[in-house]
């Protein structure tokens, strides 16, 4: 399992060629001013109350953004790796869940 997640990560690297429209809105957004001289738990409270200028309707993956910019200095390959270790963790999550639903299953 841990060769197929590196063989995924690497064979992800080399799609890492541009970004998605929505996340260039963000880094523009989150690193101009007036947010970018304000603190992370400050953006985030903002994002949480609909104090910004942005419709922003998924606050909790807002917020996760906006910490992991703030912590990956705005490089956006190290956010595209921390997006796909998340997917990789999810993944692992449901395959854990489907094999104890089969374990159970299969003692009834």
């Amino acid at each position: 399992m841990c060769c197929i997640a590196f063989l995924w990560l690497f064979v992800l690297s080399a799609q890492m060629i541009t970004d998605v429209w929505d996340e260039t809105t963000a880094r523009v957004f989150f690193t101009s001013e007036p947010t970018a001289s304000l603190s992370t738990l400050e953006l985030v409270r903002l994002v949480w109350l609909h104090e910004l200028g942005l419709n922003v309707y998924r606050p909790l993956s807002s917020s996760l953004f906006i910490v992991f910019n703030r912590l990956a200095d705005g490089n956006l390959l190290v956010l595209r790796y921390i997006n796909a270790l998340f997917v990789l963790a999810s993944v692992s999550v449901l395959s854990f869940v489907l094999l104890s639903k089969v374990k159970i299953s299969e003692v009834r």
